[in-house]
């Protein structure tokens, strides 16, 4: 019987066979872009991954990412992926009372955004009795000391973690609908269905090297 592939095993191919090529890139408002490597990519994530493990998150805990798609924001996808943790992405226009809402009901301890919505976050946290650890993509002010960089973790540890001990029914990802008709509902993604949705869309596009593929939604 054919084991059931996880995302883990086309990530690994991918840069096994073209470690140089651009895997992710983000042009710049104005001038200037930011490219990431296959092989860029996946250190990057795996340092991410260590670094998580190190503060104490691991297989089943909830991770929140509530920030724009970017390059980081992806990286830091794989890296919690890679920690056995469950990505859960929210609609960047969530407000302050759909965000809280949703951050009670999975109590997480860890959450990606940017500087920008700092101060909503800091909102929407007010009064929440667990700590929270922040971690920005795109850096901190003055006023945020408190908060981490993504940089800092992706630096932090050039070790490579093994891929963690998940199987094709554990919970890979949570979807949160918008919330405008109600409560915001959130819909449970395993690592098999993940792998599965990734190969179908190869086997639906014919994809070569070298291609760009134009990111223009939400990731959730």
């Amino acid at each position: 019987m054919q084991s059931t592939p996880l995302i883990f095993e086309e990530i690994e191919k991918a840069v096994s066979l073209y470690p140089e090529h651009t895997a992710l890139l983000q042009l710049l408002d104005g001038e200037g872009e930011v490219r990431y490597t296959f092989r860029q990519t996946l250190r990057l994530a795996k340092n991410l991954s260590r670094a998580l493990k190190g503060r104490g998150f691991g297989k089943g805990d909830k991770v929140v990412f509530w920030a724009p798609l970017s390059p980081h924001w992806v990286i830091a996808y794989l890296g919690v992926l890679y920690s056995g943790c469950v990505v859960v992405p929210l609609d960047v226009e969530y407000g302050s009372d759909e965000l809280a809402f949703v951050l009670a009901e999975l109590d997480s301890r860890l959450i990606f955004t940017t500087r920008e919505k700092l101060p909503l976050l800091r909102s929407a946290t007010e009064g929440r009795p667990a700590e929270m650890t922040v971690v920005s993509l795109n850096g901190v002010g003055e006023a945020d000391a408190a908060t981490a960089q993504v940089e800092e973790l992706f630096e932090e540890s050039e070790a490579d973690p093994a891929v963690p001990p998940v199987s094709p029914e554990d919970v890979a990802t949570i979807f949160y609908t918008s919330g405008t008709t109600g409560k915001p509902k959130g819909v449970v993604i395993e690592h098999g269905a993940v792998a599965a949705g990734v190969l179908s869309l190869k086997q639906y596009i014919e994809f070569i090297p070298g291609d760009n593929v134009l990111a223009v939604v939400p990731a959730h």
